[in-house]
């Protein structure tokens, strides 16, 4: 589950100090693949990787547009 706190300086601060975390970032779907759920199904898959390696944090940088893909 991704989740999106609203940051306060320590949340950031120990954010920040993860040393292993997993990183996404710019994932695109073609217009004409989008509402076939392969966003959902993509994230799934690296989420349950990131699991595998025993990565317990994520970062995410998503576009405003997309954030509800996300939620």
């Amino acid at each position: 589950m991704l989740i999106f706190p609203k940051f306060t300086k320590q949340t950031w601060l120990l954010f920040l100090e993860v040393q292993k975390y997993g990183f996404v970032r710019d994932v695109y779907i073609e217009p004409r693949f989008r509402n076939w759920r392969y966003t959902r199904e993509l994230t799934n898959i690296v989420l349950k990787w990131f699991t595998e390696q025993n990565i317990r944090t994520v970062r995410l940088i998503v576009s405003h547009n997309a954030r509800h893909l996300y939620e």
